[in-house]
């Protein structure tokens, strides 16, 4: 091998393995940060159901329900902007059996769609 295709080899390893990690910190930037926050999600499934909501209407709820502002306080999502950086963190991350759907300009939770197909490959019969 040339020191040319030699050089070129070893750029193409490094930035295979910068977006390696680019996308193993994304991955962590998803879902539940702690167990408050995995908290919230099956408290909104129970008390709202399957309800569109926008942040600031969850912020609103909560003031009149006392199970969801619990949830939202332990979870540090007091304001507007939180609870919206929350949503769109949870958006499609299935926990539960449950997820965060966004809905137009809205959010709801759903029953999260595993594909069984996906998940056990070959196993499954035809």
């Amino acid at each position: 091998m040339s020191t040319s295709s030699a050089r070129k080899l070893a750029d193409i390893v490094q930035r295979v393995s910068q977006l390696e990690l680019a996308v193993a910190a994304l991955q962590r930037a998803r879902g539940p940060r702690d167990a408050e926050d995995a908290e919230v999600l099956p408290v909104l499934a129970r008390q709202i159901g399957g309800r569109t909501f926008s942040s600031r209407e969850l912020l609103e709820h909560a003031e009149k329900d006392p199970e969801v502002k619990r949830v939202l306080d332990n979870a540090g999502l007091t304001t507007v902007r939180e609870i919206g950086c929350y949503l769109r963190r949870m958006r499609d991350v299935p926990l539960d059996g449950r997820t965060i759907r966004r809905d137009g300009r809205r959010w709801c939770v759903q029953v999260a769609h595993v594909n069984l197909h996906a998940v056990l490959g070959s196993t499954l019969a035809p």
